[in-house]
C-alpha cells in the first residue's frame, strides 16, 4: 500500500493551478527595438520592447516603409503584446498601417493590416517561431505609434497526463501521482491514508523559526512526522549569512516571507558558488517554492541552479510583468541590464518538483566576471508547498503508494473491507477516472481509512497473518502454503484436500493408499492407488529391498539388491546392512561356502563352514558325481565320476570326466581288484601278473589264490596236493 502527507490544507489543488500555467522563458538582454534601428533585421528575442520609430517619446515619421522580424530564442511560439496603439485612422488603413505576417517574412500568411484597431496580442503558429512587421505612412499626419511587449510562450502542459509531464504515474492507471487522488488504486483515497499538503506560514512564525545568522538548522514538524534540515555554505572566503524574519521581507523580497541568504565574498574568488542543502525527513512531492531577487546590481548579476536527489524542477519567472530574470532549463539568471529587483517580483522564479524529491540543492553563484564584486542575497523557499504522507511499516515507501502499510502480509485493500478476487493488491472495478485516478466500477471503494489497514487485526494463531488475509486462520502457516482443509498437510501431498471436513493430520498420503508421500512411487497421481508394496521408484522392488530406492530417479527393475553390491537379497548374506557391501561372493549363509556349492545356503540360519557338499549328501563336492544337481542325493557311495564304482576302488575316479563302468581297478593296472593283491594300494601298481594273494604264485597257478588272505609264497600249487605245478601232471 502507499500513503501521502497528512491533510494540512487545500494546497494541493492550489499548486495543480500554479502549474497548470502557461510558463514564461524571456531572453538574456531585455532590450528595447525600434522598428527604424532593425529595420530589415531578423531579431531573436524573447523579451523586450517594440516600438515605432518615434520611440516612447515622439511620433513615428512620414513616408516611412520599414520592416523588423521578431523570432522566438525558447523553440517556442512568440508573442507581442501590443499595449499602446495610435496609427492615423483610416477605414482601409490606405494612409498609415502595420502589416503582420505569420512567417520569418513577408512571403508568409498575412494575419492582417492594422491601423484603426489595435493587433492587441498576436502570437506565432509556424514552424519559424517568427513574426515579421512591415509598416507604412503616407506623406501627411503621423501619430505616437505603438508598443509592444516581447514574450516566448510554452505550451501548457496537463500534469496530470503523464505522457504530455513526465511525470510519475506510480499504478499506471494513466494519471499522474500530482492529480491521483488513490495512487495505489487500494479503494482508499490518498487523503484517508494520511497524505496531505503544507505551505509555510510568515518566517518568524513557529514552526518556521531561524535565528538569524546561523548557517545551519532543523526546522521540526513543519508537517506530521516530517522535519526540514537547511544547510548554507560557500567554500568561497566571504561574509555569509541566513536571515529569516518579517523584518528584511520588506526591503528585499517585495514583502514575501521567506529565508533570505547573503555572501559578501572575498575579492578575486570568481562566481563565489553558495551552495544551499534542502533536506526532508521523508519524501515529499509536489515541492514549489519561489526564488527571489535574482537580478543584476552594480555589474553583480546573479545566477541560481536547482537539482534534486529525482531529477531537475520546472522552473519559470514569476512576474506577470518585465523580469530581471532569464530560465532556461534549470538555471535562472539575470542579465547586464536586468536592474534591481529589490521590493517586487522582478526577480521571482517558480520552483515546481512534481515527482517526490528528499534532497533539493540550489547552487547560487556571481557570473558578473567582477574583480571584487560587493554583497549580494537572494530570497528562498517563499511561499513553500509541499505534500507527504506517513510510512507506518518505516519500509521508506508511504502509506498512499503501500501495498501493505503495515507489512502484516495483508494488503491494505482487504483488510479496509475491499474485494480483490485477482490479488494484485487494487480494489476490483472496471477502469480508472481519467480526472482523478479513481478506480471507478467498485461498489465496495472508498469506504476504508487508514485506521483500518496500519492497525494489527486480529491473528487467532499467532502466525504474523491477519486472519482477514490467513488461509488457515486457526492453524499457523506463516508461509501460506495450499491446506484447503487446514490440517497442516500441504494441498499436493494430502489425498483428503479436496473435502475439508476430513482432517489428515498425521500421513502426507496424497493418493491414500496408506503408503507415505516418500515411499509411494505413484504418489503424484492420486487416482492410482498402490496399496501393497512401499516403491518409492516404482521399479517393483519394495523399499526394504532396494538399494536406490532413496534415489526415485535411478530405477532398479531386475534385481533385489539392498545394498548394492550386485548380488540379489535372496543370496547375499548381509543384504540386510547396506552398508556393508559383499562383492565377489553369492553366499548367503555367509559360511564362506558359495551358493551354488551349498547345500544349506537357502536356510541362512543354518552355517556349514567345513564342507562343499551342495547336495548334503556327505560326499564332498569334489567327490561326489551328482553333487551339481543338489536336487539328487548319493548318501552311500563315493563315485566322483559316476561309473558305478566307487572312488576308493576306481582307479580314475579322480578323473570326473572319465567314467570306467566296467572293472573295479583301483591302481588302474588291469587287474581288477578282485584279483589284484595290491589293488588296496592304489599308489602301488601291478601290471604283470594275476596275483591276489601277492605270493608270486600267479592266480592261474595258485591254489590258495582264491584266499587272499592266505600266502602261499613258496610253491606253485593249483590243486594244494603239495606237489609243485612243475611236476604235477594234473596240477
Amino acid at each position: 500500500m502507499r500513503t501521502k502527507l497528512i491533510q494540512f490544507d487545500t494546497m494541493r489543488l492550489y499548486s495543480i493551478c500554479l502549474l497548470m500555467i502557461t510558463f514564461l522563458s524571456f531572453e538574456l538582454n531585455a532590450q528595447v527595438y525600434e522598428i527604424d534601428d532593425q529595420n530589415g533585421n531578423v531579431i531573436t528575442a524573447c523579451s523586450g520592447t517594440f516600438l515605432d520609430s518615434g520611440g516612447t517619446t515622439g511620433n513615428y515619421g512620414n513616408d516611412e516603409n520599414l520592416s523588423a522580424t521578431f523570432q522566438s530564442g525558447s523553440g517556442q511560439p512568440i508573442s507581442l503584446d501590443f499595449t499602446t496603439w495610435d496609427v492615423e485612422n483610416q477605414a482601409n488603413c490606405d494612409w498609415d498601417g502595420l502589416r503582420i505576417y505569420n512567417g520569418i517574412n513577408n512571403s508568409a500568411p498575412l494575419i492582417g493590416v492594422f491601423c484603426t484597431v489595435s493587433p492587441g496580442t498576436i502570437t506565432s503558429s509556424n514552424a519559424n517561431n517568427a513574426l515579421t512587421f512591415e509598416f507604412y505612412s503616407d506623406n501627411i499626419i503621423n501619430e505616437i505609434g505603438w508598443e509592444a511587449t516581447i514574450s516566448c510562450n510554452s505550451p501548457t502542459i496537463d500534469f496530470c497526463d503523464p505522457i504530455a509531464s513526465g511525470n510519475v504515474d506510480t499504478d499506471g492507471d494513466g494519471v499522474t501521482d500530482f492529480c491521483d487522488q488513490d495512487d495505489d488504486n487500494d479503494g482508499i483515497t490518498d487523503a484517508s491514508e494520511g497524505y496531505g499538503c503544507g505551505k509555510t506560514s510568515d518566517w518568524g512564525t513557529a514552526p518556521w523559526l531561524w535565528t538569524n545568522g546561523n548557517d545551519n538548522d532543523t526546522l521540526n514538524g513543519i508537517a506530521p512526522d516530517l522535519d526540514l534540515t537547511i544547510n548554507v555554505a560557500s567554500t568561497t572566503a566571504g561574509n555569509l549569512d541566513a536571515l529569516g524574519g518579517t523584518q528584511i521581507d520588506n526591503t528585499y523580497f517585495g514583502g514575501i516571507p521567506q529565508l533570505g541568504v547573503f555572501f559578501d565574498p572575498a575579492a578575486n574568488t570568481g562566481t563565489s558558488p553558495v551552495i544551499i542543502t534542502l533536506t526532508f525527513s521523508s519524501p515529499v512531492d509536489n515541492f514549489q517554492f519561489l526564488l527571489s531577487d535574482i537580478d543584476e546590481r552594480d555589474g553583480n548579476i546573479d545566477q541560481v541552479t536547482v537539482v534534486s536527489d529525482n531529477g531537475n524542477p520546472i522552473m519559470s519567472p514569476a512576474s506577470a510583468g518585465v523580469s530581471s530574470v532569464t530560465v532556461a532549463g534549470n538555471v535562472a539568471q539575470s542579465f547586464t541590464g536586468g536592474g534591481n529587483s529589490d521590493n517586487s517580483d522582478t526577480g521571482d522564479v517558480r520552483v515546481n518538483f512534481p515527482q517526490a524529491i528528499t534532497v533539493v540543492t540550489i547552487t547560487y553563484e556571481e557570473i558578473g566576471g567582477l574583480a571584487d564584486p560587493t554583497l549580494r542575497g537572494i530570497g528562498i523557499l517563499g511561499g513553500m508547498i509541499f505534500c507527504s504522507g506517513p510510512d507506518s511499516d518505516n519500509d521508506d515507501i508511504p502509506d498512499y503508494l503501500d501495498e501493505d502499510s503495515d507489512d502484516d502480509g495483508c494488503n491494505d485493500v482487504i483488510e479496509a473491507g475491499h474485494t480483490d478476487d485477482d490479488n494484485d493488491a487494487e480494489v476490483d472495478g472496471t477502469g480508472y477516472d481519467t480526472t482523478n485516478g479513481l478506480v471507478i466500477g467498485a461498489s465496495s471503494a472508498y469506504t476504508g481509512n487508514n485506521n483500518d489497514v496500519v492497525t494489527d487485526g486480529p491473528d487467532a494463531d499467532n502466525d504474523g497473518i491477519s486472519d482477514a488475509c490467513d488461509s488457515c486462520p486457526t492453524l499457523a502457516n506463516p508461509a501460506q502454503e495450499p491446506d484447503a482443509d487446514c490440517d497442516g498437510v500441504p494441498t499436493s501431498e494430502d489425498c483428503d484436500d479436496s473435502d475439508a471436513t476430513v482432517t489428515n493430520t498425521n500421513v502426507n498420503d496424497a493418493d491414500c493408499d496408506g503408503v507415505p508421500t516418500s515411499e509411494d512411487c505413484d504418489d503424484n497421481d492420486a487416482t492410482v492407488t498402490n496399496t501393497n508394496i512401499n516403491d518409492a521408484d516404482c521399479d517393483g522392488v519394495p523399499t526394504s529391498e532396494d538399494c536406490d530406492d532413496n534415489d526415485a530417479t535411478v530405477t532398479n527393475t531386475n534385481i533385489n539388491d539392498a545394498d548394492c553390491d550386485g548380488v540379489p537379497t535372496s543370496e547375499d548374506c548381509d543384504d540386510n546392512d547396506a552398508t556393508v557391501t559383499n562383492t565377489n561372493v553369492n553366499d548367503a549363509d555367509c559360511d564362506g561356502v558359495p551358493t551354488s556349492e551349498d547345500c544349506d545356503d537357502n536356510d541362512a540360519t543354518v552355517t556349514n563352514t567345513n564342507v562343499n557338499d551342495a547336495d548334503c549328501d556327505g560326499v564332498p563336492t569334489s567327490e561326489d558325481c551328482n553333487d551339481n544337481d543338489a536336487t539328487v542325493t548319493n548318501t552311500n557311495v563315493n563315485d566322483a565320476d559316476c561309473d558305478g564304482v566307487p572312488t576308493s576302488e576306481d582307479c580314475d575316479d579322480n578323473d570326473a570326466t572319465v567314467t570306467n563302468t566296467n572293472v573295479n581297478d583301483a591302481d588302474c593296472d588291469g587287474v581288477p581288484t578282485s584279483e589284484d593283491c595290491d589293488d588296496n594300494d592304489a599308489t602301488v601298481t601291478n601290471t604283470n601278473v594275476n596275483d591276489a594273494d601277492c605270493d608270486g604264485v600267479p592266480t592261474s597257478e595258485d591254489c590258495d589264490d582264491n584266499d587272499a588272505t592266505v600266502t602261499n609264497t613258496n610253491v606253485n600249487d593249483a590243486d594244494c596236493d603239495g606237489v609243485p605245478t612243475s611236476e604235477d601232471c594234473d596240477d
